[in-house]
């Protein structure tokens, strides 16, 4: 068993910076070692009881600096409307909540713009590549939003991810690495420095706290390694096994176990994760399939 605090605080945080819930982990995207793990095509959806009482768990003991919604791709979910204003109601007026997309489907939700600025919440658009093709499906939807910026009133920031220079590419490379391979080859990092791989992890740490299926997770692999585990039961390698047992924080935790919790930096888990930076200088296209990620991954190197 993996506790949540074997390695010790280290910090007097006393609330998380980001509070990120799934509302479904499917995603038309299969984006290089993606954190969240929904490019190997999982399949599921959030109901409105389960979002209701998963907020419900921890809104009264809890105020995040912000609330993240997303997925997989959020806006594949049929009731993302519905779950904007079930979140400004539950967690109140004064919370930044941020609805975090690819933006490829928002043009599904006729009154999205509207919703958006109505329970102040903004949109930020990840773009996760410049290939042709896929800036081509994602043109139309990009002047609908700049149109509810313009005509709404709604807070949009466009994150392009692949940009050389910026913030969230300062180096000028482009992606990082987090397991090495894809599928059911994928493989943990085994650098066995798991305060390095605190240092070196690009999503702050334990400042990117997962609410899934009622509890707190530490970060986003950890939480959804299982849904991985569950897709390909013994393909996957036994590797990942000491990180599979590692526990959530549950709702009915004491406060000093919640203070803990969040107090806590490194963790024998950070292990999964490299050491050092491993930059991937050649980025697939992640509008290839599940089917064909895993071709595109069976004919290149090994990964290192």
């Amino acid at each position: 068993m993996t506790s949540n605090t074997d390695l010790g605080p280290k910090t007097t945080t006393p609330d998380p910076w980001i509070i990120a819930i799934h509302i479904t982990h499917n995603c038309n995207l299969t984006c290089d070692s993606c954190s969240d793990m929904t490019n190997i095509g999982l399949n599921w959806m959030i109901t409105k009881d389960e979002f209701v009482s998963w907020i419900k768990n921890w809104n009264e003991r809890i105020k995040p600096d912000q609330f993240h919604i997303l997925g997989g791709e959020p806006t594949l979910h049929k009731d993302l409307e519905e779950f904007l204003y079930i979140a400004r109601e539950l967690w109140g007026p004064d919370q930044e909540i941020r609805l975090m997309s690819n933006g490829f489907f928002v043009d599904r939700h006729e009154n999205l713009g509207k919703v958006l600025k109505e329970t102040n919440t903004s949109i930020d658009i990840g773009l996760h590549s410049k290939k042709e093709d896929y800036l081509g499906k994602l043109k139309d939807n990009i002047l609908l939003m700049k149109k509810w910026r313009e005509e709404e009133g709604t807070t949009v920031n466009f994150m392009d991810f692949t940009e050389e220079g910026s913030g969230w590419n300062p180096s000028g490379r482009t992606w990082r690495r987090i397991y090495k391979g894809y599928g059911a080859s994928m493989l943990p990092y085994e650098d066995n420095d798991p305060e390095a791989s605190w240092e070196n992890c690009w999503m702050d740490g334990a400042r990117c706290f997962q609410l899934y299926q009622g509890n707190l997770w530490k970060c986003p692999p950890i939480t959804y390694l299982p849904e991985a585990k569950k897709k390909y039961g013994d393909l996957l390698s036994e590797k990942w096994d000491p990180y599979l047992a590692y526990e959530p924080l549950k709702p009915e935790c004491s406060d000093e176990e919640l203070m803990q919790f969040w107090k806590s930096e490194c963790l024998s888990i950070c292990s999964m994760c490299p050491a050092k930076t491993h930059y991937i200088d050649e980025l697939k296209n992640p509008l290839m399939s599940v089917s064909e990620s895993e071709k595109y991954y069976q004919s290149t190197e090994p990964v290192t």
